[in-house]
């Protein structure tokens, strides 16, 4: 009896005091197509290529986000990116400092960035939800907010699963 008791609290609790949401995870891979510049074509997979989890708050005062996996770059400095389309993504977000990729390309970037909702209201994929990608960082322009080329797309890490991208509710 204790034991409802509590968990009957415990709902209460969360119901009325703001729990936060449990974690969301999305799955990231590397492209197996051949990249083109503007990027165009199908998105499936390298079966044997990078591949990352990440795991984020799908709400709260910020974006709660932690990335582990690996890219396909060795020793490269990579950033993960909210990128909207078209391109070249403007209104791009860098959500956390470069981190640099080890010497077997593994990674663990995390971050709490403040920002408002994912997808942007602009963004073509909009209805879809945000895409959220590994990118070395010499591919992006932080500052300008686009993405500054397209040289080094097998160096990308993607969404997995198109169906399943990002959505993130900004929560005061």
């Amino acid at each position: 009896m204790k034991w409802i008791s509590f968990f009957v609290a415990a709902i209460f609790v969360c119901m009325f005091c703001g729990c936060p949401p449990p974690p969301e995870t999305i799955e990231l891979c590397q492209k197996a197509d051949a990249c083109t510049s503007p990027p165009v074509g199908e998105w499936a997979c390298d079966a044997v290529g990078a591949s990352a989890t990440l795991s984020y708050s799908p709400s709260g005062p910020v974006f709660d986000f932690t990335v582990v996996g690996t890219v396909p770059n060795v020793n490269t400095l990579y950033v993960l990116v909210y990128y909207p389309d078209p391109w070249p993504g403007t209104g791009l977000i860098c959500l956390g400092d470069p981190t640099l990729s080890g010497s077997a390309g593994e990674i663990s970037i995390s971050g709490t960035p403040a920002i408002g909702d994912l997808p942007i209201a602009s963004d073509e994929n909009f209805a879809d939800g945000a895409k959220l990608w590994l990118v070395p960082a010499s591919m992006v322009d932080c500052t300008g907010k686009v993405m500054a080329n397209w040289d080094d797309c097998p160096g990308i890490v993607f969404e997995k699963d198109i169906l399943n991208r990002v959505n993130y509710t900004y929560v005061p």
